[in-house]
């Protein structure tokens, strides 16, 4: 997922195709196209399961996503910073609890980071 506050880093890209309510739907979609075809029950019709954890990175419209994805919950870390883009983890069926989440800001070489990390559990 491109986080909506670093399109700005395509300008050879048309705005329309960076714009918010051009991807979301297109995201939204492509989760959707994750789903698993089990082979035929007993009624001998195949059946469609979606993932039960999507996680995602770069992400800034979890919100967003979240409205087209029926039944799941989200837990978000978002950076601090210039960017305010991060982790989203999406999922469905049980309860997640964020165990720890937190931001690290330090120097990777020469250049200043800034990232995240999201650890969860399932109760």
């Amino acid at each position: 997922v491109l986080a909506d506050c670093l399109s700005d880093a395509f300008p050879f890209v048309s705005p329309v195709y960076l714009s918010k309510s051009y991807r979301v739907p297109l995201m939204i979609e492509e989760l959707h196209n994750c789903a698993v075809e089990l082979p035929a029950g007993p009624s001998g019709d195949p059946t469609k399961v979606l993932p039960h954890v999507i996680c995602c990175q770069e992400v800034d419209m979890a919100e967003d996503i979240l409205k087209g994805l029926e039944g799941y919950q989200v837990e978000t870390m978002l950076k601090t910073g210039d960017h305010n883009d991060g982790l989203a983890i999406f999922y469905r069926g049980f309860d997640m609890v964020a165990l720890k989440k937190d931001n690290y800001i330090g120097l990777d070489g020469l250049h200043r980071t800034n990232r995240v990390y999201l650890m969860m559990v399932i109760q």
